[in-house]
């Protein structure tokens, strides 16, 4: 049920959370967008603003509950990098650990041989991943497909 403010509302606690992000402005623009649509769902969300060095320390004590990031890097690295369960905290940040996940990121990462292989490997990794909903895409620079796969 939504209370007055329109903020949803369960046993006498309204659905506010922190909202962590990078403390430069492309950030802040797209963080207030997003805080403007959880509004809208009830959610109330406020922003915590912090430098990069800031932020890194307080992910690993592994307290946040949402936040933006941006990943540049053009490779499947990122899910290396953001989902294995060895990096609880930082870089994982959304605290994300699955037995499948770890088995398809380890055929992907050390057992896949082939470039072809790799790259089937990490197709599986990131549609499992992303089944999941562990994180959400909010747009992307460049588009890769895992199929059909054309050279």
């Amino acid at each position: 049920m939504a209370g007055d403010d329109g903020v949803r509302v369960k046993d006498g606690t309204s659905l506010e959370v922190p909202f962590w992000l990078q403390s430069d402005s492309d950030f802040r623009k797209m963080a207030e967008v997003i805080q403007a649509q959880l509004r809208d769902i009830g959610m109330k969300a406020n922003l915590i603003v912090q430098d990069s060095a800031a932020i890194k320390s307080e992910l690993r004590k592994c307290e946040h509950q949402l936040m933006l990031r941006r990943y540049g890097w053009n490779n499947t690295d990122v899910l290396d990098w953001f989902f294995t369960g060895e990096r609880m905290g930082f870089t994982n940040i959304s605290m994300f650990a699955d037995e499948t996940a770890e088995a398809l990121r380890i055929k992907a990462m050390i057992w896949s041989r082939t470039g072809d292989e790799r790259i089937e490997s990490f197709c599986a990794y990131h549609e499992y991943i992303m089944s999941l909903w562990t994180m959400s895409p909010i747009y992307g620079l460049l588009r890769i497909s895992c199929s059909p796969r054309i050279i």
